[in-house]
């Protein structure tokens, strides 16, 4: 074992630290590997909280709230229903709109005329949080020889952090 500075991308990033986080409650394999899962969370969270606060996440937005309650409702109104009353879905669990589907997509409109900003952020959510993922981080990662990982290592650990 040996601890060394690692650069990786924001994104390789996020995959560490979700998979490791979990496993600190979790029984260990060894203590050699939970000695290095450990110390690896502990040097990449304040990384990771910075990443997950710069990814754009359009629930933070102050009009996002308004916007999905405005967004609920139509789908209620206008949404099918079966003879009982009871929402039809479509094969993919979305709401299905067929009898008031032009009332439904010009009140949609309206929405999306009310918040313009909400939505031209929403649009580019994409283009921006890949960019941020693609931006490389540095940390002093704590590595394990290849024959100290546990035969059922991911791979893309041992290739992150094996030496």
């Amino acid at each position: 074992m040996k601890v060394s500075e690692v650069q990786i991308t924001n994104f390789q990033l996020q995959q560490l630290f979700e998979e490791f986080n979990p496993r600190l409650t979790a029984d260990g394999i060894n203590s050699k590997y939970s000695w290095f899962l450990y110390k690896n969370c502990e040097v990449m969270a304040p990384l990771y909280n910075k990443l997950v606060s710069e990814l754009y996440d359009e629930r933070r937005e102050p009009d996002f709230p308004a916007m999905y309650n405005e967004s609920q409702l139509l789908i209620e109104k206008y949404r099918d229903r079966d003879a009982d009353g009871n929402p039809i879905n479509d094969k993919n669990g979305n709401p299905q709109f067929t009898e008031h589907q032009e009332e439904y997509v010009k009140e949609s409109e309206e929405i999306r005329k009310k918040y313009p900003t909400l939505f031209e952020n929403i649009a580019k959510k994409q283009q921006v949080n890949r960019e941020i993922y693609l931006k490389t981080v540095s940390f002093m990662a704590t590595q394990l020889e290849l024959s100290e990982f546990p035969n059922n290592t991911k791979p893309y650990i041992v290739g992150i952090l094996g030496y």
